[in-house]
């Protein structure tokens, strides 16, 4: 894997430069222009491989109604979120004086984005267990296989989120603007995204441990 050398001064108080080597600038590339469509594309592919078998994958039982307004709202409240802090509307206020114990630069945004992703990745990964689940010797082994393939990508890329998060959070900001970067992305979307999984009507987490899987009915084609 090619390493990348970089310059940044904002994770240092005295403004200092400091040269370090990112691994996965190529992934961060990735992630600021097709990063918001991951979870889409891994709803979309449970999608159909419950149409082709709606049966076994319960398909009328899927919230997915429900869940495209969880994504699509908590993309809306990201991207406004983002737009205002990037507007420096913190700034205004604390020339202002309405919010003088704030800094003009409140938190990380990148990290504040990719905890909402985290959030959705986080609830996909219980959606796709819970198929494999139910699924267990019922489906042919290619959809099974396209199941599983799944899981592990939303897992690779979870797992490469929070690889360059950590890069932004040790080079590129401050402390504090880490810590209220996370603070807000448990607030603003991980919370909501787990009551919807455990308290919510769909009550995904419950019934991934209650159900059972069907061991008969077997399909072949």
């Amino acid at each position: 894997m090619r390493l990348h050398l970089f310059v940044c001064t904002s994770g240092d108080p005295t403004g200092a430069e400091k040269h370090a080597f990112h691994s996965l600038v190529w992934f961060d590339h990735m992630l600021r222009t097709v990063g918001p469509m991951f979870p889409f594309m891994l709803l979309a592919t449970r999608y159909k491989l419950a149409t082709l078998a709606p049966e076994i994958l319960a398909f009328e039982q899927q919230p997915w109604v429900e869940q495209i307004v969880v994504y699509i709202g908590l993309t809306i409240t990201r991207l406004a979120i983002y737009f205002i802090h990037r507007l420096g509307i913190f700034y205004f206020l604390a020339e202002a004086g309405a919010v003088s114990a704030l800094p003009a630069h409140l938190m990380s945004d990148h990290v504040f984005l990719g905890s909402a992703l985290v959030s959705m990745l986080s609830s996909e990964a219980v959606l796709l267990a819970k198929d494999i689940r139910r699924s267990a010797q019922r489906l042919n082994p290619a959809a099974q296989g396209v199941l599983v393939a799944t899981f592990l990508s939303c897992s690779l890329v979870f797992c490469l989120i929070t690889g360059d998060m950590y890069y932004t959070c040790r080079f590129y900001h401050a402390p504090i603007q880490n810590f209220w970067a996370v603070i807000m992305g448990l607030v603003v979307f991980q919370l909501p995204v787990s009551w919807w999984l455990i308290r919510g009507r769909s009550g995904q987490v419950a019934s991934l441990w209650t159900s059972r899987p069907v061991t008969q009915e077997v399909e072949m084609s």
